[in-house]
């Protein structure tokens, strides 16, 4: 559940440890629209979907690393809508975010 994962903030603790040049070398992506009520953008490569990928394991990083994004959306009051993944198998990972009415 989200209670669940967000119970010792995972995402906090990691981007705490992290910085500008770690994102550089992770993923590239691009910033298509940003608003209060909406942000949209798309990842063009990512590390983490190659790396699986390359190992037939898309599903599993699918689970380890990019459901994670639903539950952090929610609990930042936002609805997130990816239409594409680029760990399953599309050119990118379209996402959009918007808070929740």
């Amino acid at each position: 559940t989200d209670e669940a994962w967000f119970k010792n903030e995972p995402g906090k603790n990691f981007n705490s440890n992290t910085n500008a040049e770690f994102w550089k070398n992770v993923i590239e992506w691009k910033k298509i629209e940003s608003s209060p009520e909406r942000r949209v953008s798309e990842i063009y490569n990512c590390l983490w979907a190659k790396t699986f990928r390359e190992a037939n394991a898309g599903d599993i990083g699918y689970a380890m690393i990019c459901y994670s994004d639903y539950p952090a959306a929610r609990k930042k009051g936002e609805v997130l809508v990816r239409s594409k993944c680029l760990m399953k198998g599309d050119e990118c990972c379209h996402f959009e975010w918007t808070k929740k009415v």
